[in-house]
């Protein structure tokens, strides 16, 4: 498996690390340091100039800048930056126990609605088409569209099936709301 990490992509933390310094699920920032094992062999100077760098072993951590932030919550980082080191996880598969290992993090220049509650992202750039592996309601594209402060800066990447907000997304609520009408 591979795992391509770079400085300066924008990543998104997928954990909830320490909430009271805004370093939880769906914060946002831009990755400013790798942090490699130290077993990883020193990395020839002609290699790192070319951009890409195959590694041996996992990194130990990576260094965002938040986006959210600019305290400086650990004294050896500059204000908003956070070290994110990888979490584990083990789940039940009939009587195996799988470990997974990874960084608390994920590339974030596309997500999903479900990814961006909560946020104010100053550009958007928003698809709400059905998905062949997800319904789609009034309820997510609200969501997705409401992630701005005004309509200026969002763009819709395809046209929409009209019916998705003429018609009541769900019978059980339509008959719901006619009871309290009446």
């Amino acid at each position: 498996m591979q795992v391509q990490l770079a400085i300066g992509v924008k990543m998104m933390i997928t954990e909830n690390i320490l909430m009271r310094a805004h370093i939880s699920n769906g914060s946002r920032g831009t990755i400013t340091r790798i942090m490699l094992d130290p077993r990883e062999p020193i990395i020839p100077a002609e290699m790192v100039t070319t951009g890409r760098v195959k590694l041996m072993y996992p990194s130990t951590s990576i260094i965002p800048r938040l986006d959210n932030s600019t305290s400086s919550l650990f004294p050896f980082l500059q204000a908003g930056e956070v070290p994110l080191v990888p979490v584990t996880h083990n789940f039940k598969l009939a009587s195996h126990t799988i470990t997974q290992r990874q960084l608390p993090a994920t590339p974030a220049y596309a997500f999903t609605d479900y990814r961006s509650q909560g946020q104010t992202i100053h550009h958007l750039l928003v698809d709400i088409r059905k998905t062949t592996s997800f319904s789609l309601t009034p309820f997510n594209a609200y969501v997705a569209l409401s992630r701005n402060t005004g309509w200026a800066s969002v763009r819709l990447l395809r046209n929409f099936e009209e019916k998705l907000f003429t018609e009541h997304s769900s019978e059980d609520l339509r008959e719901e709301d006619e009871h309290f009408k009446n």
